[in-house]
């Protein structure tokens, strides 16, 4: 039902060539896993706060992170694959396997250093998959094995593990791992239901680190108070409803994915 309420493509894709199309994916996510080892290449691949995401361009002070051209790139190819094969993504081997074989290595590679963003690029294009044509019990039977490799992920960085015992209780080290939610929520509490005023928050004067880019949330709720939040997401609610309505209108079979995707 979800396929045909995006549009699956006509049945006759499935006469095209299987084999070029999984290489070109193929292609495709090599040059995406490429383009994001380059964080580990000295000169040019930045860590920050001992997580190498960053690429670094010499001279100018900019950085930024390849992964982000991963999760765009997977937009289009994963967009591009379901359109070309879409009649035969109900096949496991043939179909669905060689688009998952591409997932997984770029989701994967992003998930070394990132789980949040290798999660986002692989539950994605699984949707995007699906929505073209791929069986939805054919994801249900691996989703014990995504589950393994999510928890082997976790259990395996003391990192992510300090993550997820702090979000569940950031009092139990609360000037070390904590700091960062207790500060956020109380930014959000100092705001209350009106805010404080544009402009007048505290918490950003040296209290909440990252204000402007992971907590901006907590200093926008600070500031402009409940109605501020609401606004923030109403923003990103129309946003999602602008895609939809994009993604269903559209008759392209690829450009349908692809609005899908982004949304």
């Amino acid at each position: 039902a979800f396929a045909e309420r995006f549009g699956r493509p006509a049945t006759g894709l499935a006469a095209r060539d299987g084999k070029a199309d999984a290489l070109t994916l193929g292609v495709g996510c090599a040059i995406l896993v490429g383009i994001m080892s380059l964080v580990y290449m000295p000169g040019i691949g930045k860590a920050v706060n001992g997580a190498h995401r960053w690429l670094a361009v010499p001279g100018s002070g900019f950085s930024f992170q390849p992964s982000e051209i991963a999760k765009w790139g997977m937009c289009l190819l994963v967009a591009w694959y379901g359109a070309r094969r879409g009649a035969t993504l109900s096949a496991l081997v043939t179909g669905l396997v060689p688009a998952l074989i591409g997932v997984g290595a770029v989701a994967g590679f992003i998930i070394l250093e990132d789980l949040g963003t290798g999660v986002l690029v692989g539950s994605v294009a699984c949707l995007v998959l699906i929505a073209a044509g791929a069986r939805f019990w054919h994801f249900a039977m691996m989703v014990p094995v995504a589950v393994l490799g999510l928890i082997a992920a976790i259990v395996t960085s003391p990192y992510r593990v300090k993550r997820i015992m702090t979000f569940l209780n950031p009092y139990e080290d609360p000037q070390g791992a904590g700091y960062h939610m207790i500060q956020s929520m109380a930014a959000v509490a100092g705001g209350g239901g009106f805010g404080r005023g544009l402009g007048h928050g505290l918490q950003k004067f040296g209290y909440l680190p990252e204000d402007q880019t992971d907590f901006l949330f907590a200093i926008i709720c600070e500031e402009l108070g409940i109605a501020g939040a609401a606004v923030v997401i109403g923003l990103f609610a129309a946003l999602i409803w602008s895609g939809m309505v994009i993604a269903s209108r559209e008759r392209e079979p690829m450009l349908k994915l692809l609005a899908l995707s982004v949304t």
